[in-house]
């Protein structure tokens, strides 16, 4: 039995698992099957959608999914495949599973995905199903839906919405009420993040639909969102002190512009008015979360991608900004009628949770207007200083831990505002930032009872209740000397990230960083390095600890002692810190004269012809000298020394090769130097009588420098006597 026979067996009823089918069909795409087979198994798989059982229909509409990675039954069959989705979405209600209903969706999605791009299919499959008059349609079971799972249901429109905006426009008006009335649940806070990001950008998106200046509208909502956010921002001028404060004001009142209109209809507000009542203390919370909110939806608003070109009003939302992060008990002093300490505490927590949110959206703006934000980095950086807690001119240590997530996200913004600039030249409004950083990383110990208790003793005074304090605390503090490290905190693993990743950019970004916290920094990041590589159960150095001592090697800055062997002991391994601790330098470059080589070239040639020539000439004035000569009787040989010959290698220095270059080259001159051949000894024969010519000229040839004697002749012995 082949494969597809067991598939179509399995599929005549209930799957027994439905794994190892959606496995095959997801592998073979349906592909090389009989048209017999391929009939049977679409029509399986529609029984099995339209099933009542709901493993059987979530088996079918799982398995839709599948075939439709297979073109040609896309084309004859997706018709069949999106009625039954269609048919199912509209009929679920809240009394089935809700798997169901999510498989549904996710399977129309699919369907939907494989069938954009694809002129033909769009026209005649989707366009007509996804709103059609007086018939069941996507859009439409989507809305209804929308209340069950929002999750899967708001990705799904905001798609649609964005693909098909003209289909989109009759749906418009519901979707966008719908919306609103979702934002203005009262525990639409305690909503998942994603599903909250999912539900603001879909608001921002829907201008799109708008048939008449979509532009117009877009920037009517922003405006629209801004005056929001400042009248919740003035309800706190009612708490604390705003009068004194004139830039503080100053600044409101740009942001407040006219009623924003659009064809001469002003824009609703999102949210109702808010209730604020000092007889239940924590609706001042209220006003924070209504912040939350209004902050988020501008974000959606000021990064959501569009077709649409407009002009974002960037300057507006920085304003926004700095206004939240201005409002604070710290800069402005509580009205006279807020006396409660615990209403006091509540605005506080209310101002800070404030802050929160302006870094949040602050956050979310740099990286997309990275190149537009680069004017206002000293303004920004400037408000963002403001939030550090001092105390005694000194960064408080302990505010800071005690809003260490907070701070996380602050140093995080002020890296990504940093990775905007090359190089900073003035790092003077940094130093807090580095103040905060090293607050957050310093090991931190637990607060021992010994200490508390010492405390107390104190706060009630001297006598035997101390004394028997300081011997009830003897115990504490022997564990706190004995086992010290199990009372220390664990610094939050984003808190280590994002302080790392400032320390990172300050290396790199900030060369003239001051020498004391230079130290600092290379001191935490010292020691860190060194915990992990002997004192961790991997003995590995995490990689942002491994590139910050890179860059703290790359980037000296003023250390006057090199921590260079400390980083090489730790990363022996790494190859870039090899090439500082053995560097291997290329050779030198090498630039060669070619019209001098040339001309000295020519020289030595000339040179060796003309030595060949004079050897050639003095042999044969030899041989020539040698048959002149008579032959002598008796030869005196004296030793004479023969040079040997040597090679010669020409050196042409820089000074000649240019004398060489500038000057016409000479013809050269051979000195000839004559040099004595010895000849081999011989033994003569008897002497014949010498001829009177070789006579005549026997005394020419004796002379002093000849190397032969000559024997005195006797006349008187000849033949003819």
């Amino acid at each position: 039995m082949t494969t597809i026979a067991v598939v179509l067996d399995e599929l005549k009823g209930e799957p027994t698992s439905v794994v190892p089918i959606l496995k095959y069909l997801t592998v073979t795409k349906g592909k090389g099957l009989a048209p017999e087979e391929t009939r049977h198994l679409v029509a399986r798989t529609l029984n099995l959608a339209r099933s009542n059982q709901p493993y059987s229909k979530w088996c079918g509409t799982v398995m839709i999914k599948a075939l439709a990675l297979n073109y040609e039954l896309l084309a004859s069959d997706g018709a069949a495949m999106l009625d039954v989705l269609i048919q199912n979405l509209h009929a679920w209600n809240a009394s089935h599973d809700i798997k169901v209903l999510t498989a549904t969706v996710d399977s129309i999605n699919f369907v939907c995905d494989q069938i954009r791009g694809k002129d033909t299919l769009v026209r005649e499959l989707l366009t007509p199903r996804l709103a059609p008059k007086g018939a069941p349609s996507i859009i439409g079971g989507y809305l209804d839906q929308l209340e069950y799972a929002p999750a899967v249901v708001v990705p799904s429109l905001t798609k649609i919405l964005v693909h098909h905006p003209t289909v989109f426009r009759a749906y418009g008006n519901k979707y966008y009420a719908a919306l609103v009335a979702m934002v203005a649940l009262p525990n639409f806070d305690g909503f998942p993040e994603s599903l909250r990001q999912s539900v603001f950008g879909a608001i921002a998106t829907l201008p799109v639909i708008e048939n008449v200046s979509p532009e117009a509208h877009w920037r009517a909502r922003v405006g629209a969102i801004i005056a929001e956010i400042v009248r919740v921002l003035r309800v706190y001028g009612d708490l604390l002190h705003f009068e004194d404060d004139g830039d503080l004001n100053k600044l409101l009142s740009g942001l407040e512009a006219a009623p924003a209109a659009v064809d001469g209809k002003s824009v609703d507000p999102i949210f109702a008015d808010l209730a604020i009542d000092f007889n239940a203390p924590s609706s001042i919370l209220l006003l924070s979360t209504r912040l939350k909110s209004l902050t988020e939806l501008l974000g959606a608003y000021l990064t959501q991608g569009s077709k649409l070109t407009v002009e974002v009003p960037l300057g507006k939302a920085l304003g926004v900004i700095e206004a939240m992060v201005l409002i604070s008990p710290r800069f402005h002093k509580f009205k006279f009628d807020v006396r409660d300490a615990n209403i006091q505490h509540l605005i506080t927590l209310s101002t800070e949770l404030n802050h929160t949110h302006a870094i949040a959206l602050l956050k979310r703006l740099v990286p997309v207007y990275s190149g537009s934000l680069l004017p206002h980095f000293s303004s920004i950086v400037a408000t963002l200083e403001t939030v550090v807690p001092i105390h005694n001119k000194r960064v408080d240590t302990v505010a800071v831990v005690r809003r260490q997530r907070f701070f996380g996200d602050l140093l995080v913004v002020v890296a990504d505002l940093l990775a905007l600039a090359t190089s900073v030249s003035d790092p003077s409004s940094l130093l807090r930032f580095l103040d905060v950083a090293v607050a957050l990383v310093e090991p931190r110990m637990a607060p021992s009872p010994a200490s508390t208790n010492a405390a107390n003793s104190g706060a009630k005074g001297a006598g035997k209740k101390a004394k028997r304090s300081k011997k009830a605390s003897s115990v504490p503090l022997a564990d706190l000397l004995t086992n010290a490290n199990l009372l220390v905190d664990t610094i939050p693993e984003p808190v280590l990230a994002a302080a790392r990743r400032f320390f990172t950019t300050v290396v790199t970004s900030v060369p003239a960083l001051p020498p004391t916290y230079h130290y600092k920094m290379m001191r935490y990041i010292i020691l860190e390095a060194v915990h992990a590589k002997y004192y961790t159960l991997h003995r590995q150095v995490p990689q942002e600890l491994r590139q910050l001592l890179i860059d703290a090697i790359v980037y000296p800055g003023y250390e006057k002692v090199s921590i260079l062997p400390i980083v090489a002991s730790i990363l022996a391994d790494d190859p870039l810190v090899s090439v500082f601790t053995h560097p291997r330098l290329p050779p030198l470059p090498k630039f060669i004269d070619l019209s001098a080589h040339q001309t000295a070239d020519l020289g030595v040639e000339d040179e060796s012809d003309s030595e060949d020539d004079e050897e050639l000439g003095a042999a044969k004035r030899d041989a020539d000298a040698d048959a002149d000569a008579p032959a002598p009787k008796k030869r005196k040989v004296d030793d004479v020394a023969v040079p040997q010959p040597t090679s010669v290698t020409p050196v042409v220095e820089e000074a000649v090769v240019e004398t060489i270059a500038e000057q016409p080259i000479a013809e050269p001159v051979a000195l000839v130097e004559t040099v004595p051949v010895p000849v081999a000894e011989t033994v003569p024969a008897a002497p014949a009588a010498p001829s009177t010519a070789a006579l005549a000229s026997a005394p020419a040839a004796d002379s002093d420098d000849s190397d032969f004697e000559m024997p005195q002749l006797d006349a008187g012995d000849s033949d003819d006597e």
